[in-house]
Formats: C-alpha cells, structure tokens, sequence
C-alpha cells in the first residue's frame, strides 16, 4: 500500500518570504458580520476597526468603534471608555460610554461612568442609581455648555452691534 522508496515529496525553488503586500492593509469590504472577544479572552489595548463588536471576555483599554456597534455582552467585564455608534450593555462596564447614536442599557447592566448619546433606553432592573446620577450629570454638563454657548453669543452680538445687555439680580439691576 505505502511504497518508502517512492520519492512523492514536491520541492519549490521560491523563498519563503512573504508576499510584497502583507504589510499594507487591504480594504475587507463589511460583511455585516460581528467580530467576538469570547468569554475566556482577555484584551488589554486600544481597539478599533471596521466592523461591530461582541465582548464577551475582559477589555482593559480604550474601544473606538464610532462607525460601528459595540455590544457587552452578559459575561463582559470593560474597564474602557467605549465609543460607537450604538453601545449595547448586558454586563459590566468600568469606564465613559459613549454613542453617536444610541445607547441601550439591558436589566443586567452595570455601569460606572458618565454616558453620552442622542438616545439613551434603560431596561427595567438596570443598575438604576448609578446610570440615572450618571445620566443627570451628563444632561447637566450639556445643559451648562449650551448655556455657556449662547451667553457667549449673546455677549458677541452685543458687542458686535453695541448693545447693551441687561442681567437683573446677576450684574446689578442698572442699565448702563
């Protein structure tokens, strides 16, 4: 059946070097498929790349994903701030959410740091205390920036247009 004087073995005269392409990145077109850290992986780093994201295991380190969703799955344990475009949180995140679309939180949801996106859905049973200080201090922050923003327009058009600008009980009750 086997012959050991019969010589099958193939030999290449090529180099073994690879390809003069294997240092640059080629563009993968989205598949529309998600890429997993699974529950015995641990990643310490920074992440980015082109396709969602399910974290199952432990990240320590900073997730940048702005075009793409960034799901914590229930055994998750993130000690990063997280950006995306929709954040999905079913375990544990130790760090800034961010989302330029949404941000879900699920009822076993554990988070501690500010969360920061247009629409923000928290299921029954999240961890409550802490994502509603979190979401208040956030609103807070926002609502103080734009404060700022307009006074600060209001004090250029003044100047601009040479007005004078009233603030009664803040800048005394006189109108110059």
């Amino acid at each position: 059946m086997f012959k050991k004087d019969q010589d099958d073995h193939t030999t290449s005269t090529q180099p073994l070097v690879a390809p003069a392409t294997a240092g640059r990145r080629q563009a993968v077109p989205h598949s529309g498929a998600s890429a997993v850290i699974g529950p015995s992986i641990t990643v310490k780093g920074d992440i980015s790349g082109d396709e969602d994201l399910m974290i199952l295991g432990r990240v320590q380190g900073t997730v940048n994903l702005a075009q793409h969703n960034v799901t914590i799955g229930p055994s998750g344990k993130v000690k990063a701030d997280v950006l995306g475009k929709m954040v999905i949180v079913e375990g544990e995140v130790d760090g800034d959410l961010k989302a330029k679309e949404q941000i879900i939180l699920r009822n076993t949801a554990r988070v501690e740091g500010s969360i920061s996106a247009p629409r923000v859905a928290l299921a029954d049973g999240a961890d409550q205390d802490v994502t509603q200080r979190r979401l208040l201090e956030g609103l807070a922050e926002d609502i103080e920036d734009r404060t700022l923003q307009r006074l600060a327009f209001l004090l250029k058009f003044a100047e601009q247009f040479q007005v004078y600008l009233a603030f009664p009980g803040i800048l005394g009750d006189e109108v110059p």
